[in-house]
């Protein structure tokens, strides 16, 4: 079985809680709290498409996206098992 540990060149790129430091290849940025710091180490940063979404519920069809990041995240959700269901 291959495994990706980087996102592919080519794709729609997905990243969950990108807030103050999104990676570079993500495509679409997906934030629960975009004016919320608590969590994160400072402004969150918006510069391109960017969704408000709760990830335990994330509102796209399957298969849109060829990759998601999710760095850093899974210690904050109130459901790690939904939010690993949604993925």
């Amino acid at each position: 079985m291959e495994q990706h540990l980087n996102p592919p060149k080519t794709g729609l790129v997905l990243e969950i809680g990108s807030g103050d430091n999104p990676n570079p290849r993500a495509d679409i940025l997906l934030d629960k709290f975009l004016f919320d710091n608590t969590e994160r180490g400072g402004d969150i940063i918006i510069d391109r498409p960017i969704v408000v979404a709760d990830a335990h519920h994330l509102p796209f069809r399957d298969g849109v996206f060829e990759y998601a990041i999710c760095s850093h995240i899974l210690e904050h959700m109130d459901d790690p098992v939904q939010f690993v269901r949604e993925l």
